[in-house]
């Protein structure tokens, strides 16, 4: 059985966002998801979660109640071990700034994907926004799931990719972030990778 301790925040209830919420509930995860817009979050708040179909009879469906659902950035940041940041990347930057207050020592963001030098863009916006904690950024290099939003509160998973290249900003920290994603990710062989 996977150790299911590790509480993350999504943030983004876009296709991806939703997919990963709810996969992430299914698999046992204290999950709370973030979005800015309100009306964009009413219908998953009703229900407590989300509703989840694979297009692959042996992939991860069903319920997935989630702890939390929250437009308050303060809220969802303080509900999370793991910051899972799947908004497009532009959007990034006002993560950042509106997260940095909130930020707590040892918390992990990770964006998916990061694109290219997302991690560097962040941290200095944490940097520039004074966030005196030690958190460590990383960046997916493309997004883990190929997915769809089926309706407010319900998501489908097409595929979920075999690999996907991840690192963390400093490189060092990287084995960090790959172990705390290891429940959710590594059980599956290769998820994961640097």
């Amino acid at each position: 059985m996977n150790n299911t301790s590790t509480r993350y925040t999504v943030i983004g209830a876009g296709n991806g966002g939703k997919a990963m919420a709810a996969h992430l509930a299914i698999m046992g995860f204290e999950v709370t998801l973030y979005n800015r817009t309100p009306d964009n979050i009413a219908a998953i708040k009703a229900r407590g979660g989300i509703t989840l179909e694979s297009q692959n009879p042996s992939g991860p469906s069903g319920f997935g109640a989630l702890a939390h659902v929250t437009s308050n950035i303060q809220e969802a940041v303080e509900r999370g071990d793991v910051l899972m940041v799947v908004i497009p990347a532009n959007g990034h930057i006002d993560i950042a700034r509106s997260a940095a207050p909130y930020l707590q020592e040892g918390q992990i963001v990770v964006l998916n994907p990061g694109r290219t030098l997302g991690a560097i863009e962040f941290r200095r916006i944490l940097d520039e926004e004074g966030c005196p904690n030690d958190i460590i950024v990383a960046e997916a290099q493309t997004f883990i799931y190929a997915s769809r939003s089926e309706g407010p509160a319900q998501a489908r998973i097409f595929r979920i990719k075999d690999a996907v290249p991840l690192a963390a900003l400093p490189a060092i920290d990287t084995q960090i972030v790959l172990e705390k994603l290891a429940p959710a990710y590594l059980s599956q062989p290769s998820k994961l990778h640097l």
